[in-house]
């Protein structure tokens, strides 16, 4: 029997009034299928962050996957582009759920990557908050509700990670998509979008099936909206790759690039600093020919940067605006100003002849 939208406006009515128990569907009628719907809010566009299913950044243990979540936390909420890289529109508020890592060494990586990142508590304006091993587990029966309560108002949940957020559950077992799409409604409820930090399985067959590259059930992938992989060996830059898109985008994927993660001296410290920076895939060489011409690439950012402002008042104004080491931005700024392809005056940083 066909049952016209009248009918099922009347019903939910019905519902809502208290007269009848609630429908097991909430039906969406044609007029309202077809309305105009708002342009989609992307918190870092080229990352296909958005409200919806979860976003997804998998990769084998001690890669850097959680230190490139955190910089890019400490990049929305300061309205910073990430990694150095990636436009955000706007300032975000950004809630880190830590399963993994514990209180000490979670906050003392936001505070080493404030230090490389130029940040201050003051830049965040009280945007960022953590929470260290809450007894929310998204497989409890009441995690909708919990998690759509302290996520009102919020731009951006980290979920660190996946397996500590449900525990018990078999990763393997299809029915972990169950957890997933949890956060799926929460969404939809709040507006808030999350981004899921995740293990890598083993290699199996190179690869070939990008589903098979998270750990567990290939469920988890299909769950995700946009999903990234990072992989690398210690010490080297880590390739990142976008091997899914989120359904809500329009366009292709990301192209393959690299991540460095960098140390940053203060005066009493030659690590105090932690940075995380993209590099593209043909920049990601190592060796003396492939440092130089990183260098030389920096010199031309920097030039760039310049030409485009028209003029910059002071060394820090360059170095906010480019990607990499201060230390080595300050080297290439000096550089650019012996060959005197950068001047100095009146106070202010222009684009010479040289």
């Amino acid at each position: 029997m066909i049952v016209s939208e009248r009918t099922y406006i009347a019903e939910e009515r019905a519902a809502l009034q208290g007269n009848t128990s609630p429908a097991p569907f909430h039906w969406i009628p044609t007029r309202d299928i077809f309305m105009h719907l708002p342009p989609t809010r992307w918190l870092v566009p080229a990352l296909q962050l958005c409200q919806g299913r979860p976003a997804m950044l998998a990769a084998y243990g001690s890669t850097g996957k959680t230190l490139a979540a955190q910089s890019l936390a400490l990049a929305a909420c300061a309205r910073r582009r990430v990694w150095g890289a990636f436009d955000c529109p706007a300032a975000l508020t950004v809630r880190h759920v830590d399963h993994e890592q514990g209180r000490h060494a979670t906050l003392k990586r936001y505070q080493r990557l404030a230090v490389g990142m130029d940040l201050t508590p003051d830049d965040l304006q009280g945007r960022l908050a953590v929470s260290i091993f809450p007894s929310v587990y998204l497989n409890l029966a009441d995690a909708e509700d919990a998690y759509a309560k302290t996520c009102e108002g919020v731009d951006l949940v980290i979920i660190d990670a996946l397996k500590g957020a449900t525990p018990g559950v078999d990763e393997n077992d299809s029915k972990i998509r169950h957890c997933i799409d949890t956060l799926s409604r929460v969404s939809d409820r709040t507006g808030t979008s999350f981004l899921i930090i995740h293990h890598s399985g083993k290699p199996k067959d190179n690869h070939s099936d990008a589903r098979m590259i998270p750990r567990g059930s290939s469920a988890i992938f299909d769950a995700c909206g946009s999903v990234l992989v990072m992989s690398g060996e210690k010490g080297k830059p880590k390739l990142v790759r976008h091997e899914k898109g989120a359904a809500e985008s329009e366009g292709g994927a990301l192209d393959d690039f690299h991540l460095e993660i960098e140390d940053v001296a203060t005066d009493q410290d030659p690590r105090a600093g932690v940075r995380v920076v993209f590099k593209p895939a043909e920049q990601a060489a190592s060796g003396p020919a492939a440092a130089a011409d990183r260098f030389e690439a920096l010199k031309v950012e920097i030039l760039d940067v310049v030409r485009t402002h028209g003029k910059l008042p002071s060394k820090n104004s360059i170095c906010e605006r480019v990607p990499g080491t201060r230390s080595m931005k300050l080297s290439a700024i000096q550089e650019l100003l012996d060959e005197r392809r950068l001047v100095e005056a009146n106070g202010a940083f222009r684009v010479g002849r040289g």
